[in-house]
């Protein structure tokens, strides 16, 4: 251990660390070796265009066809996506739950219990979907009737949905999975306050 850094952590915790990283960032490697490869065979054997050609003739099969062609649109690009969404799900939740309950746990760092853990991703996939719902429509209306004006259109639409989406997460979406309660009187408020006043940053 670095003589610089001997005075804040004991060897052994200073083992246990390291050892962590290392599995951490082992899994990390083939969990990314995985999706490169993963991501170029979906590329390679068109499986975003099967799915839709799928999603198509499910539509056509259950009468969900709609007179206007632009709603059709809508429709089957929701059923798309929400599809593509679930495929992506099943293929990396076995490597959330595998980091989250076995490296996490087995190091001491996972605080998830796995009623909280199905919940948070119920809640983000609901979210996901809602915000879907919401914004795709919007898109879809900009592309058919933006005509030559359709890259600026879609930029200022970006740039806006960009912007309440970050005004919506700590008012909204944060809460939903965390517990926010001031923080007690102490040595760590006195400091953080202080070094607001130094910074010029307020705080609350």
């Amino acid at each position: 251990m670095d003589m610089y850094i001997s005075e804040f952590f004991e060897q052994p915790e200073f083992e246990s660390s390291q050892a962590y990283n290392q599995e951490k960032h082992t899994f990390g490697m083939l969990s990314a070796v995985f999706n490169l490869t993963l991501e170029f065979s979906i590329w390679y054997f068109f499986v975003p265009a099967w799915l839709w050609n799928k999603v198509d003739a499910f539509m056509a099969q259950t009468n969900l066809c709609l007179a206007i062609p632009y709603r059709n649109d809508i429709l089957q690009a929701f059923l798309f996506i929400l599809m593509w969404t679930l495929f992506n799900m099943v293929i990396t939740l076995p490597f959330t739950i595998y980091k989250t309950f076995v490296i996490e746990e087995r190091w001491g760092y996972n605080k998830t219990t796995a009623g909280t853990f199905a919940c948070d991703y119920i809640k983000g996939f609901m979210i996901t979907k809602i915000l879907t719902a919401v914004f795709l429509p919007l898109i879809l209306w900009i592309i058919h009737a933006a005509g030559p004006a359709l890259i600026p259109s879609l930029i200022g639409f970006s740039v806006a949905m960009i912007l309440l989406i970050n005004l919506l997460i700590p008012v909204v979406i944060l809460p939903l999975f965390f517990t926010f309660s001031d923080l007690e009187d102490g040595e760590l408020k006195t400091a953080i306050f202080a070094e607001s006043v130094k910074t010029g940053i307020t705080v609350s």
